[in-house]
């Protein structure tokens, strides 16, 4: 699961495992070079370093009830009030200088990182912090507007020169870091990359002979425009499409993909590498050598589906699973299925290239199974398909609510990275009749004789009370009504709700668990690393 260190592993493993009936010879004369077409797109070339961009920016925070600060830096101040007239060219300067002055907002630095192969749309996860200068104090339950994003190691000051290659925006979701106890605050997939990162690959001798060589063999095999040669030393690569979600997978089956398509070599190369599926050393390695090869290598590999190693059939039918044949499906149900079997999560994962009407019946089962890590593999699976197994509810715009309505032990699983979602497992999870909980301002109630649970907030900083508001004692009506803005127009807004923000659910939702309010158990999924480790070059 940690694909950077199977990208590391696999390209790595190369040079144990490639067989060449000889190497180029080296001329300097392009067009009468004589190349050994028995030879694979790695050895004669590499990528290029791929390499995260850390990036930054500033904006402007609202909805802080008081807790903001009306100083703004001069410099950044210009720059500020030129973004907000932008977006809105009818606002007048008053209103502007009102708006950044404003208790109720804060200036903020945003940081964060475009992973490597970013393509332009891609979202990724944001920090936020208040500018140290000024008086801010806190960020709970705000709103972060559109901000421009640029690259962090090209900014100095508060530079507006430099070019914006992506944007930032959404809730905050605020956490207590445990050893410091200072406030950390996020923006889950509140930044879009707004630029394509390339992928060049570098001959190790340039050649225009050899770049065009290459070129010619990757279009043919993935499809036309995945390369063009751009010069006698360097070839740029389009990820295809359906390789959009295994980018470091494409990339190293380029490496693997030999030059020539005879026959016989093939037929050889094919063996040598169904042979090594069965060394773990070599069987990452050997299985995407058989995807690169392609449909040639269907009937070995429809063979190793009855192989004595489940490791070795476990990758045949992956292999067959992601060139479009699902002859292996069986196979990949019969490992899943078996508690006892190691790659239960690799397999559920597997099928993220299936069509949904072949994996819907094979997955349902998995999310009662008794291991919660397969429930949530299986679920992310289905979610992912859009399958209509996983109800989704939008909160607000938000955040959302997957309600997974199987039996099973009932849990509250929020995540805490990539996107802003509860998913409630084992749905309907009901509550108890009798409680009283009051926490961060917001009071819910219900006695034993009430048909309704009664929900109202105080407002920070303010006298007057939101609510009561009442809604059934269904987890999912009550999280709705807690995150619902209090707006009520019936086009946007279901119902009004309090507009209590993502992390303030969260520690609603774990406190009614633990005092068993909620007959549920409350989980949290890992929390994002964005911005911990950008610093900032010196000058």
């Amino acid at each position: 699961m940690k694909k950077n260190s199977l990208f590391l592993l696999i390209f790595g493993c190369v040079s144990l495992m490639l067989t060449s009936c000889g190497k180029s010879e080296k001329k300097d004369v392009d067009l009468d070079l004589e190349i050994n077409l028995d030879t694979t797109v790695g050895q004669l070339a590499s990528f290029a370093p791929m390499v995260s961009i850390p990036v930054q920016g500033y904006g402007i925070v609202a909805g802080l009830w008081g807790t903001g600060s009306s100083e703004c830096p001069s410099e950044l101040r210009k720059q500020l009030e030129k973004h907000i007239w932008q977006r809105l060219p009818n606002a007048t300067a008053g209103e502007v200088a009102r708006f950044i002055e404003s208790t109720d907002t804060a200036v903020v630095e945003i940081s964060g990182i475009i992973p490597p192969l970013a393509i332009a749309g891609d979202r990724f996860d944001i920090q936020i912090k208040p500018l140290a200068q000024t008086q801010t104090t806190s960020l709970r339950g705000g709103t972060l507007y559109t901000a421009e994003l640029k690259e962090m190691s090209r900014m100095g000051g508060f530079d507006q020169y430099t070019k914006t290659i992506g944007s930032a925006e959404g809730q905050i979701f605020s956490t207590t870091d445990a050893a410091t106890k200072e406030d950390r605050y996020y923006v889950f997939g509140g930044g879009t990359a707004t630029l394509n990162i390339a992928v060049s690959m570098i001959l190790n001798q340039p050649n225009y002979y050899v770049a065009s060589i290459i070129r010619n063999r990757l279009n043919e095999r993935f499809g036309p425009n995945t390369a063009n040669a751009i010069s006698r030393s360097e070839i740029q690569v389009v990820i295809p499409i359906q390789y959009r979600n295994q980018r470091l997978r494409f990339l190293s089956m380029i490496q693997l993909l030999y030059l020539s398509e005879d026959d016989a070599l093939r037929k050889q190369r094919i063996e040598v590498m169904s042979s090594q599926l069965a060394e773990p050393q070599t069987a990452a390695t050997a299985e995407m050598a058989l995807e690169a090869i392609g449909k040639p290598a269907m009937t070995k590999l429809t063979e190793l589906l009855s192989h004595p190693e489940a490791s070795v059939r476990f990758a045949a039918a992956r292999c067959m699973l992601n060139m479009g044949d699902n002859r292996g499906l069986p196979v990949l149900k019969n490992i899943a299925y078996d508690p006892k079997s190691e790659f239960r999560i690799a397999v559920i994962e597997s099928l993220s290239k299936a069509k949904l009407k072949d994996v819907e019946p094979l997955l349902s089962p998995l999310l009662q199974d008794e291991s919660f890590d397969v429930r949530l593999c299986a679920y992310e699976q289905l979610a992912g398909l859009n399958s209509i197994l996983v109800k989704r509810v939008y909160v607000g715009g938000d955040f959302f609510i997957d309600i997974v309505s199987f039996p099973g032990d009932k849990i509250i699983y929020a995540y805490r990275k990539d996107n802003a979602r509860i998913v409630l497992f084992g749905a309907p999870i009901i509550c108890e009749k009798n409680m009283f909980i009051d926490i961060n301002q917001v009071m819910i109630n219900a006695r034993p004789e009430d048909k309704y649970v009664s929900l109202a907030r105080k407002r920070p900083s303010r006298p007057e009370l939101v609510g009561p508001l009442k809604c059934s004692y269904n987890v999912e009506d009550i999280i709705r009504t807690l995150g619902y803005a209090t707006e009520t127009d019936p086009q946007k807004y279901p119902w009004p709700g309090l507009g209590i923000s993502y992390s303030e659910i969260l520690v609603i939702l774990e406190k009614m668990c633990l005092e068993n309010m909620i007959p549920a158990k409350y989980m949290e999924g890992p929390l994002t690393n964005a911005g911990g480790f950008v610093e900032k070059p010196p000058a």
